[in-house]
């Protein structure tokens, strides 16, 4: 009984050491020493190299600039140039009156028109952008229940201007070109909507024919509004 054990053991020992041996012997037939596994690394780096020394060379930005801009930035004298935009000029004769809109209801170009004095032989005036239309006493324009007078009182079939008298009292003098000088006297639901929400001057000029009022049309023009002092 004893013999059989001792073949057993002599046969897995001898099983084991031939799998150790032959294991040992691909590894040394593969290439997997240290000093190899050196060898292909080195051989893997210049392939590299040499393929990368194929493929074009990107410039890199410079950073020689950045030292000088960082110095600014705690500098508390530094000022930055302001950016300064063209604006390319456009003949369209729409978004000129759209500028032209916008520059009147400007509260700062306002002021500097209000402020801003001429003389003529008329007296103090000063100039200012605003919408002018045309309306004449007949029932398309004041409605069929109109009685042929203006807002203070007067005749409407003689010429006159509508305006807001928030802004321009009744009996202001205005000169519109194209009209002539005439005196505020009458007002309207236009006149009054934009100026008090959009900031817009609308003076409305009084015809006697409705066909006049027509070929008037809608303008922006610089009107002058004189000084009753």
């Amino acid at each position: 009984m004893r013999w059989r054990l001792y073949t057993f053991f002599l046969s897995v020992t001898a099983v084991f050491c031939f799998l150790l041996i032959t294991a040992v012997t691909d590894y040394g037939s593969n290439n997997y020493h240290p000093t190899l596994l050196a060898g292909a690394v080195a051989d893997n780096s210049q392939l590299l190299s040499s393929r990368r020394s194929v493929l074009p060379t990107v410039a890199q930005p410079s950073l020689t600039a950045a030292p000088a801009v960082a110095a600014h930035r705690f500098d508390p004298a530094f000022k930055p140039e302001p950016l300064q935009f063209f604006v390319p000029h456009n003949a369209d004769p729409v978004l000129d009156r759209l500028e032209q809109e916008h520059a009147a209801r400007s509260p700062h170009a306002r002021a500097a028109n209000f402020n801003k004095l001429n003389f003529d032989e008329h007296g103090w005036y000063r100039e200012e952008m605003a919408l002018v239309t045309a309306y004449c006493p007949c029932a398309k324009c004041c409605g069929t229940q109109s009685p042929g007078i203006t807002s203070i009182g007067k005749s409407a079939w003689v010429p006159g201007l509508a305006a807001d008298p928030i802004y321009l009292d009744y009996g202001t003098r205005v000169y519109v070109p194209g009209y002539g000088q005439s005196v505020i006297d009458d007002t309207g639901g236009a006149m009054r909507r934009h100026w008090r929400r959009d900031g817009i001057v609308h003076i409305d000029v009084r015809m006697t024919y409705h066909y006049e009022a027509r070929q008037w049309g809608k303008k922006y023009m610089t009107i002058k509004i004189y000084d009753e002092d």
